[in-house]
C-alpha cells in the first residue's frame, strides 16, 4: 500500500473515531444539534482531535482547529439528491489532507465534494470532475 493511501486511511480513521467518541460521550448517536461548535471546540481543546469538521446542511460547514475556527457557506446548486453529501464532504476533506493541503484548503475541497454529491442521483457520490469545477466557486474560509 503506498504512503498516500495509508495517509488517507489514517485521516478517515481519525474522523470516524472523533464522531464515534462524541457519540459515546453523549450516550448515543450524535445529531447536528448535539455536535455543535462548542462540542467540537471542546474535542480539540481537550486534545482528542486536531481538527473537527462539522457539516451543517444548507447552513454551511465549520472547521475547528486549536488555532481558529473557519466557516464556509453551502454552494448554491440545483440538488438532485442530498444522499451521500456528508460522505462526500468527508471524502473531500480526507483526500485534501492526504494530498498535503493545508486544513483550510482541504476544507474547501470538502465543501466542493459535498456540493458535487448533490448533483448526482440516487446513491452516487461526488464525481472528481464536478469537485474540480465547484472548487473554484468555494470562497476562502472566513473566521467563524
Amino acid at each position: 500500500m503506498n504512503s498516500t493511501l495509508k495517509t488517507l486511511f489514517l485521516w478517515m480513521a481519525i474522523f470516524v473515531v472523533v464522531i464515534l467518541l462524541w457519540q459515546t460521550l453523549q450516550g448515543g448517536k450524535a445529531s447536528k444539534e448535539e455536535l455543535d461548535r462548542d462540542g467540537a471546540t471542546a474535542i480539540v481543546r481537550e486534545g482528542r482531535a486536531e481538527l473537527v469538521a462539522l457539516t451543517l446542511g444548507s447552513d454551511g460547514a465549520l472547521l475547528i482547529t486549536a488555532e481558529t475556527s473557519w466557516f464556509l457557506p453551502t454552494l448554491a446548486t440545483e440538488p438532485v439528491s442530498t444522499v451521500g453529501a456528508g460522505d462526500s464532504f468527508l471524502a473531500g476533506m480526507t483526500c485534501g489532507l492526504a494530498q498535503g493541503r493545508a486544513p483550510a484548503e482541504a476544507f474547501r475541497m470538502a465543501v466542493a465534494a459535498g456540493a458535487a454529491a448533490t448533483l448526482s442521483s440516487g446513491t452516487d457520490l461526488a464525481y472528481a470532475a464536478d469537485v474540480e469545477r465547484l472548487l473554484s466557486q468555494v470562497p476562502e474560509p472566513r473566521p467563524a
